[in-house]
């Protein structure tokens, strides 16, 4: 990686009105120099009226012409204001550089930071847009009691929260993040990771879990604690803060029942399961083995598409019910 130079450093540190006040102080520091040096015929004296007898103001506007390297002409330096007239143009080239680099270097900052906000700002816009489409899709996995669909989610959760802290971490530190539009969209972003910790609640509550799944929830709750207290640390905005205090909590209630149920993960599930639906009664369907069926072939369902006995039981019910399958002989 490039490193800059400590000049370069603090020339980006220096303002421009300081700069300016510098060459000021140098322009009217060799203005009296010559003034004074010219009452010992070492300043400047004037080439058109020889008798003419050299002012602080004479002196002050050849300081000015000195140093812009214009010369006119009107005066000249003589004995030891020779030396400092031609100090002076060095000094004033070397400002003159320095200025067009630091214009033109604090241009070059304006466009980057606003290449960079925008870009910042488009990765706000689709870190809400992709964190609203999983809670979706993670909302209509729980109804349709999709064990896999729910586990993929869950671990995309996790890798999601740990690019979202990683990403304010750093644009906290070197970026321009802070202004009030990215106040708004955090605000977006920490309600739709507030939902995402209602349903770590709500997938434990309705659905066959397991210690995989369980595990891979408290994963991506712990990273989204992790980040939310980084965002509410930064943000004493009552949207913000009102959002952190309920995944707290979403977390702690979650490693609360795990805490509980000990290795019985039945014993998660308070409310009433949904009702199986089309979704479900399609997975059903599909991992019936062919007829005639074993004894027990709920149980077999149940396995694998990871849902309770029970729920199992009610689809293969109802799939009957509308008469996908004849009635078997034998119950099971």
């Amino acid at each position: 990686m490039h490193q800059r130079s400590r000049l370069g450093n603090f020339l980006d540190r220096v303002k421009t009105s300081t700069l300016l006040w510098i060459l000021l102080f140098g322009v009217l520091l060799s203005a009296v120099l010559f003034f004074y040096l010219t009452n010992i015929n070492h300043g400047i004296e004037s080439t058109i009226d020889e008798d003419h007898e050299v002012t602080i103001w004479d002196a002050i506007y050849f300081s000015f012409v000195t140093v812009s390297s214009l010369g006119y002409g009107d005066f000249r330096p003589v004995g030891f204001g020779r030396i400092i007239a031609a100090l002076e143009v060095i000094y004033g080239l070397v400002f003159l550089a320095i200025m067009v680099s630091k214009l033109a270097s604090e241009r070059t900052s304006t466009l980057i930071k606003l290449v960079y906000a925008s870009d910042t700002q488009r990765r706000l816009l689709e870190f809400i847009d992709t964190a609203n489409e999983r809670n979706e899709k993670l909302d209509d996995a729980i109804i349709n009691h999709d064990y896999f669909s729910v586990s993929n989610l869950a671990l995309q959760n996790k890798t999601a929260f740990t690019t979202y802290k990683h990403f304010i971490n750093y644009h906290f530190q070197y970026g321009d993040i802070g202004n009030d539009w990215d106040a708004r969209q955090l605000v977006r972003l920490m309600k739709a990771c507030s939902v995402c910790a209602d349903l770590s609640n709500k997938i434990i509550k309705q659905m066959y879990t397991d210690e995989e799944l369980c595990i891979r929830i408290s994963s991506y709750l712990k990273r989204m604690a992790s980040f939310s207290d980084h965002v509410a640390n930064k943000y004493d905005v009552d949207s913000i803060q009102r959002f952190h205090k309920n995944i707290k909590s979403q977390k702690q209630a979650f490693d609360t029942a795990l805490k509980r149920c000990g290795n019985d993960y039945t014993a998660l599930r308070k409310n009433k399961s949904n009702p199986p639906t089309e979704a479900l009664l399609k997975r059903v369907k599909s991992a019936l083995p062919s007829r005639p069926w074993p004894d027990q072939v709920h149980k077999l369902v149940a396995t694998d598409l990871r849902i309770s006995n029970k729920l199992a039981t009610r689809s293969i019910s109802i799939l009957m019910d509308r008469g996908y399958f004849p009635a078997p002989e034998e119950k099971f």
